[in-house]
């Protein structure tokens, strides 16, 4: 079989400038080319021969819609993956892979709730995979629905422990919900797994000043920005912890850091004006 696949690739190669269709390639055969271009990431060979399968009538169908969105996709083609997508579920909707790359489609177009309904149908169809939760978790953040989010990221993360990215985001979804103990817990956890990544140790700042332990957010802000040293966001906070332990001169540096950084940002031009004899 893979001798065969073989050849039928470096004839269909050699004739790739041809109406494949017409050189006496059945559907079936070009779909299992595209396929396996699709596998190895040569996305333009493998939209022309899925497109020729699919025109020809193969009897994959459903895969072959599914693996031209997948190629689609990758090249940014957003609309018509997700039409294609929408074929392969309307031929098979029992299809896990197509309903989760669906969402994340739909999600990178700017439709998070459409993308939200893609993962749950995932989810109902294979409860015990970690991705769908994963996604559908920071979706519904992005909704502005953290007790939502919060019980899809504990499923992906039960499912598939270590996860330092979940980790990250449950803790965040954690501290949107005043949860503030299991949110710095979270958070450190996210740390000793990722322990290069500013918005985990900018969040466990956040997390740690919601507890009013000053000094654990000042180094946690501090080495987020050692990381990211022009992130506003981190420097304000920075500056709010540094003025409540009486550092007045280490506040006053970062909070005009945060507003080179951010000149229209109202909080920052306040913390400034109280700081000021």
């Amino acid at each position: 079989m893979r001798r065969a696949l073989s050849a039928l690739l470096c004839a269909v190669t050699l004739v790739s400038t041809a109406p494949v269709l017409a050189q006496g390639y059945s559907p079936d055969q070009l779909f299992m080319v595209g396929k396996s271009y699709a596998t190895r990431g040569e996305d333009d060979k493998a939209i022309d021969l899925l497109q020729r399968a699919l025109e020809g009538g193969t009897k994959s169908a459903a895969e072959a819609e599914y693996l031209l969105a997948l190629c689609l996709s990758r090249k940014e083609r957003l609309s018509e993956a997700a039409a294609h997508l929408e074929r392969s579920l309307e031929l098979d909707p029992k299809r896990y892979d197509a309903w989760l790359l669906l969402g994340m489609t739909k999600d990178l177009s700017g439709d998070p709730a459409g993308a939200a309904a893609a993962y749950r149908k995932a989810i109902a169809l294979e409860p015990k995979r970690p991705e769908a939760h994963k996604e559908l978790g920071v979706t519904l953040l992005m909704l502005g629905k953290p007790s939502e989010a919060v019980g899809a990221l504990r499923q992906a993360l039960e499912l598939k422990p270590g996860q330092a990215d979940v980790m990250g985001d449950l803790g965040y979804a954690l501290l949107l919900e005043r949860e503030c103990e299991q949110a710095a817990g979270m958070l450190a956890e996210a740390r000793k797994a990722a322990p290069r990544n500013p918005a985990t140790l900018a969040h466990l700042g956040d997390a740690q000043a919601c507890l009013g332990k000053t000094d654990l957010a000042i180094e946690a802000y501090e080495a987020a920005l050692a990381l990211e040293p022009d992130r506003a966001r981190t420097l304000f906070h920075l500056g709010l912890m540094r003025s409540k332990k009486g550092d007045k001169p280490g506040a006053k540096a970062a909070l005009e850091r945060a507003a080179a950084l951010d000149p229209a940002n109202p909080k920052i031009k306040e913390a400034l004006r109280r700081l000021a004899p």
